[in-house]
């Protein structure tokens, strides 16, 4: 067995932050929860030496719960920024999901753009919707099917 699901939340928004935080609460898979207000902390954290030792290792890999509009880095350009630098160029030690207010269409295609990426997911983040994530990235800790 694997071990928990570390998450890492990045947006610039306390109460936002503080709803995801709640959310993921609820579900026994998830462990270690970093939050961090912009794409450039994220940036930072992904780059150096901190990222293992606040999220822990890998496997199983890293949820990056990431907010499109921020002040100093934008999603997207976090997302620039280490696909230039192949930071997070492994499947295996993280998946990106966008989490955002916006419901525009080219934010949408924009973020399908990035390998990494692998939703697309309006606030609010419900139970569901962090259950529906599990199962799909992390197979390993979906509840067994009852015979």
């Amino acid at each position: 067995m694997t071990g928990p699901i570390s998450v890492l939340v990045v947006d610039d928004d306390e109460l936002d932050r503080y709803a995801v935080g709640r959310q993921l609460g609820k579900h026994p898979e998830i462990g270690r929860v970093v939050e961090v207000a912009d794409g450039s902390e994220a940036y930072d954290l992904v780059a150096g030496e901190r990222f293992e030792s606040e999220l822990g290792p890998h496997p199983p890999r890293t949820l990056i719960l990431l907010d499109i509009n921020m002040p100093l880095m934008s999603g997207f350009d976090f997302l620039e920024a280490v696909e230039r630098e192949a930071l997070l160029s492994s499947a295996d030690a993280c998946v990106v999901v966008m989490l955002t207010s916006s419901s525009y269409f080219g934010d949408r295609e924009r973020a399908e753009q990035f390998e990494v990426v692998g939703d697309y997911v309006e606030k609010p983040l419900r139970a569901p919707q962090i259950r529906s994530l599990i199962e799909r990235f992390w197979p390993e800790h979906a509840a067994p099917a009852n015979d």
